[in-house]
């Protein structure tokens, strides 16, 4: 292309509009237009080519009126695009309408590609008309957004339904797993695209009106007619993963030719056809979510939670996880019918809470690696196990016990060591769903001082780490379990001092001494108040450490319990033999030093005599007693034989006891009492319990004034759930006890009506 030349615009005189636009037109747009559209080299449009066009349309823009011929220019411009899209575009469309879909999206990328080049090179060639005219002038548009616009009007409004047509053709062959050319559908839908972020008042309008809505559509539709056929075929894990598989996908077509902004509107039609309208049918096929509980299905209850957490607003979790509550329960409640059936038992290698502990265990950790930890799933697990371990009354005691038997030393369970933590977090979360908290925290406080007197704890950090686990469910009480330790810490401080003390060495002779000073705050009190008499030099020895702990401690009291302790007894069986026994109670202890005063020949002692050189209850003597002449013991002897004592029966040390062992562990037996079928509660529990609804009364009707009655037994009843569940009868019990006590009185003309007396004092 030859250089246009400028020697027919003579310098100083006017450029005429038809004698500069014939320039212009033939030399510039139609140059231009012939170039883009014969696919030649871009080069061949000069530099110096192109700065004579612009200079033309540059005179003619700044020429004196009637001579300035700027808006013939943009009006120009306009009919010369609009021309290109009738006569080029339009025509080539319209013959490629006819073709297969790949040969019109193929045509309609080309007429898009060419004609955004050719809008934003001439233009360029006007460039001058944006900078001074149409800036001024609100009533038209700048050239390159007008060209874009003219293109609209002319050729995306008619053919923009062929090319969505074309493209959700291709689309439903790549679907029905048939290869396209993803580079082609990308370029196709691009167009719609960028038709309205190039046009500026339209944005992505065109693009969501024209093809976004119908795809989305033409989506909805597919997959409601695939799932229809394979809900009725597939079980559930192969139909999660195709609805899988299909969602993977549909967000790939997303990513690799449409707009980012369709992901959202495409893949929630999906999820409602694949999903949402099937979620029930999947649910509870034979193949659905309980069999995936049965059967441990990790992978396949990952993948359905998910396809169905998908939602932001977490909804469709909710059948799930009441599935997921419903088996559990189901699974819980069959353990505990078969442990009642059987007797309740606590046989730490299978027993009831140890099965509990398992199906928590397994179902804690679906939570956890298969749910992601949803709370939706950590509630219904804990209201499954609400439901179940609260049937029987006597769990809360059996829990206690197996945590006890966990800790302590020589332990029947077997739980490796990097088993132990779970082992004990899945008993504190028991003790959270158990309905009477108190129950446990008094058996729990038992066994704990059981262990803590008889150095039978394992492992001191174990037993920490189980208080603080604890923690949860009751900060206060878990703060006295701590104050145990260092009241067992404290005393051993006060053993050492009492040793090195001039008046500890002198009265123990030959004997140990070991005692713990046990706080009244923190240690659960004594359900007896026994006094026994010492022997000498037992009382000896009593008085001297009773003596320095005053002098240590000035204020503090000592009460001894000595049905509290343990002791190693040296007995002379007879010459030549002697054992030492270990005995599980100091009463036992007490008892075989009474021996000592027996006279010979006989060496024999009446149960009355026992009893007045003791000073005991006979009953609590005859257990102890039990435990030395029992037959699988036999330490003493008893004549006449049997279980029961009278005055007159005679006891001895036996002669012909014998053991293999020099030290010999003598039980603590007692007679067994029936029980019904649930344990009553201990009166101290019934004492606390009553004490709390009180409180909670009173607090409530100091705050109200007045209140009826059934809202104020709801209130109690909120208000003390956390901790056991009181029956509205027992609340009522608790009023009329605080009527008599004139916290309350009842309205005069309303029975079930209730006024706060001030003035009132608990017991």
């Amino acid at each position: 292309m030859s250089s246009p030349s400028t020697s027919r615009f003579p310098e100083g005189r006017d450029i005429l509009l038809a004698q500069g636009w014939s320039v212009i037109k033939e030399e510039g747009i139609d140059a231009f237009i012939s170039m883009i559209e014969d696919g030649s080299e871009r080069q061949n449009f000069k530099a110096e080519h192109y700065v004579m066009i612009y200079d033309i349309v540059f005179k003619m823009c700044i020429q004196r009126e009637p001579h300035n011929f700027s808006d013939e220019l943009y009006q120009r411009y306009c009919a010369a695009i609009t021309s290109y899209c009738q006569q080029v575009i339009v025509a080539k469309l319209g013959q490629a309408r006819r073709s297969h879909d790949i040969g019109f999206l193929s045509c309609w990328n080309t007429r898009w590609a060419n004609h955004k080049l050719i809008v934003e090179g001439i233009a360029r060639l006007f460039q001058y008309l944006d900078r001074f005219h149409t800036v001024n002038n609100d009533l038209i548009l700048p050239l390159r957004d007008k060209g874009f616009a003219i293109y609209k009007e002319t050729v995306f409004d008619d053919f923009a339904g062929k090319a969505r047509t074309a493209a959700l053709n291709l689309i439903q062959n790549e679907r029905e797993e048939e290869d396209v050319d993803r580079n082609l559908l990308r370029r196709a839908v691009h167009a719609f695209v960028e038709m309205g972020q190039l046009y500026q008042e339209s944005r992505l309008t065109p693009y969501r009106n024209q093809l976004e809505s119908k795809l989305v559509e033409h989506a909805r539709t597919f997959y409601r007619k695939k799932s229809r056929t394979w809900i009725s075929q597939d079980s559930t894990p192969t139909y999660l993963k195709k609805a899988e598989t299909m969602l993977t996908r549909e967000k790939s077509r997303v990513e690799a030719y449409l707009h980012k902004s369709t992901l959202e509107p495409l893949t929630n039609a999906c999820y409602e056809e694949l999903l949402k309208q099937h979620q029930s049918a999947l649910l509870d096929k034979k193949t659905g979510v309980k069999n995936m509980l049965a059967n441990n299905s990790t992978e396949d209850l990952t993948r359905m939670y998910s396809l169905y957490s998908k939602k932001s607003d977490m909804k469709d979790l909710e059948p799930i996880s009441t599935r997921f509550h419903d088996f559990i329960t189901e699974e819980g409640k069959r353990i505990v019918a078969e442990a009642q059936a059987g007797g309740i038992q606590n046989d730490p290698r299978g027993g009831l809470v140890a099965r509990l502990i398992d199906l928590h265990d397994q179902y804690s950790a679906v939570v956890t690696s298969c749910f992601d930890g949803n709370t939706i799933f950590q509630k219904s697990l804990k209201r499954a196990f609400e439901t179940f371990i609260n049937q029987d009354t006597r769990f809360s005691k059996l829990l206690a016990k197996y945590a006890h038997e966990v800790l302590k030393k020589g332990s029947k369970i077997n739980i490796s060591a990097g088993n132990l933590d779970g082992t004990l977090s899945n008993i504190a979360h028991l003790y959270l769903y158990i309905h009477d908290k108190d129950v446990f925290e008094r058996a729990y406080q038992i066994h704990l001082k059981s262990r803590l007197l008889s150095d039978e704890c394992e492992n001191e950090h174990s037993e920490k780490q189980m208080i603080q686990k604890l923690k949860h469910g009751n900060f206060q009480w878990t703060n006295k379990l701590e104050g145990m330790f260092k009241d067992v810490q404290l005393s051993k401080e006060l053993n050492e001092r009492f040793l090195t003390s001039g008046g500890g060495a002198s009265v123990l002779n030959n004997m140990k001494l070991q005692v713990n000073v046990c706080s009244t705050a923190n240690w659960p009190r004594p359900t007896t108040n026994y006094k026994a008499k010492l022997r000498p030099e037992l009382k000896k020895i009593c008085d001297a450490y009773s003596t320095f702990y005053q002098r240590e401690q000035k204020g503090h009291q000592l009460d001894w319990r000595f049905e509290q302790g343990t002791a190693e007894v040296d007995v002379q069986f007879r010459t030549g033999v002697k054992r030492t026994l270990v005995v599980k109670s100091t009463y036992q202890m007490l008892l075989l030093l009474i021996f000592n005063t027996a006279e010979p020949p006989n060496y024999t002692i009446t149960f009355a005599t026992i009893k007045e050189l003791i000073n005991l209850p006979e009953s609590e003597i005859a257990n102890h007693l039990l435990s030395l002449y029992h037959p699988k013991v036999g330490v003493l002897q008893k004549k006449p034989a049997g279980e029961s004592l009278g005055d007159d029966h005679m006891l001895r040390v036996n002669p012909a006891f014998n053991s293999p062992s020099r030290r010999v562990q003598i039980p603590l037996f007692s007679k067994k009492v029936r029980s019904g079928p649930e344990d009553p509660l201990e009166p101290e529990i019934v004492k606390a319990r009553n004490t709390q609804i009180d409180a909670w009364v009173v607090r409530t009707m100091k705050t109200e004034k007045k209140m009826r009655h059934n809202p104020l037994v709801r209130q109690v009843i909120k208000q003390l759930e956390h901790r056991f569940r009181p029956t509205k009868q027992q609340i009522k019990k608790r009023i009329e006890s605080l009527i008599e006590r004139e916290f309350l009185k009842r309205d005069e003309n309303d029975r079930g009506l209730y006024h706060y007396l001030p003035e009132g004092l608990i017991d």
